[in-house]
């Protein structure tokens, strides 16, 4: 059976590997924007309304 050894300066490839949480969903799309960012369905929506609720949170103590 051979043993395969790592040498320190050895560059391994990065493997794509899927964020198991939002939060770490979250943080992959912020640092690549315009990467393919694996994850459940619903991330992407709960975004969305959360940014909606800000939205509306912010124009309504900036009218009233």
């Amino acid at each position: 059976m051979r043993r395969k050894f790592i040498m320190k300066d050895e560059v391994q490839a990065p493997q794509e590997k899927t964020p198991n949480t939002y939060w770490r969903w979250l943080v992959e799309s912020w640092r690549y924007p315009l990467g393919h960012n694996l994850g459940e369905k619903w991330y992407g929506v709960v975004t969305l309304l959360g940014e909606d609720i800000l939205l509306f949170i912010h124009w309504f103590s900036y009218y009233y």
